[in-house]
């Protein structure tokens, strides 16, 4: 084993290079969707963020998200919630 400076850490892999499924999954929805559908995804997926957010502002949660970002970001749930969850 040695160690992989990129990473930080041995790996054992027999390149020490990365997972080789992600670029491929990556490559088919380029190839699936074109430039423009991807856009229009993200454009869906920025939407549906924003939407989200101010659904949770509206029913007292206390919700944010970056400009252009798709992360919602909200308070910890009650542990009913995460029992139930």
């Amino acid at each position: 084993m040695r160690t992989i400076d990129y990473i930080g850490s041995s790996d054992n892999s027999l390149s020490g290079s990365r997972n080789a499924y992600t670029p491929i999954v990556f490559w088919y929805a380029i190839r699936s969707l074109g430039i423009g559908g991807i856009k229009r995804t993200f454009r869906q997926c920025e939407q549906l963020a924003a939407h989200a957010a101010e659904e949770l502002n509206a029913h007292g949660v206390r919700a944010w998200r970056n400009p252009d970002a798709l992360t919602v970001v909200f308070p910890p749930v009650g542990e009913c919630i995460q029992t139930k969850w």
